[in-house]
Parts: C-alpha cells; structure tokens; sequence
C-alpha cells in the first residue's frame, strides 16, 4: 500500500475530501471487480450489494432484471461468492 500525507484541518474540514478520495481508490485497488444480474424479487440481495460493496455500474433490463458491476471488497469476497456465486472479472 502506498502511504501519503494529505492534511486535513480538523477546524475548517479543509482537505478531507482528498483524504477520502485518497482513501476509496486504495480500496477500489485492493477490491475484485464482478459483474452479476439480480432477479427484480432479490431485493435482500440488492441490499447487501449496496451495504457491502462499490456499485461500479447498474442497468434495469427490460424484464425487471438488474446487470450490475461491483468492487467487492476483500473482507467481503467469500461471502459476495457464497450469496451471488459471482467470480471475479477484470
């Protein structure tokens, strides 16, 4: 992991929304990229997604259906896998 120095003032907020942007793309570099569809009843699904992963992309199909591209955290992997039986893309 490269380290940096990004200064945040903790009085005025200057400079967190580097920190955080700094943040994300580390974690979207650490992250496997998948690509799955949803049925429109898996809304439980559709809520861990968006609970637990970066949704990269997402289209309604005309049947209801969602296509969707996610990064998947690492923490998050074996369980992405175990509930939607999704392997990575890159």
């Amino acid at each position: 992991i490269q380290r940096a120095t990004i200064p945040v003032s903790a009085l005025t907020g200057e400079g967190l929304e580097t920190l955080l942007d700094v943040i994300d793309r580390a974690l979207a570099e650490q992250a496997n990229v998948a690509e799955l569809t949803l049925a429109p009843e898996d809304g439980e699904g559709l809520a861990w997604i968006y609970a637990h992963t970066q949704v990269l992309s997402r289209e309604a199909r005309s049947d209801g259906h969602l296509e969707l591209r996610v990064a998947v955290p690492p923490t998050q992997w074996s369980r992405f896998e175990r509930r939607f039986g999704a392997h990575p893309r890159s």
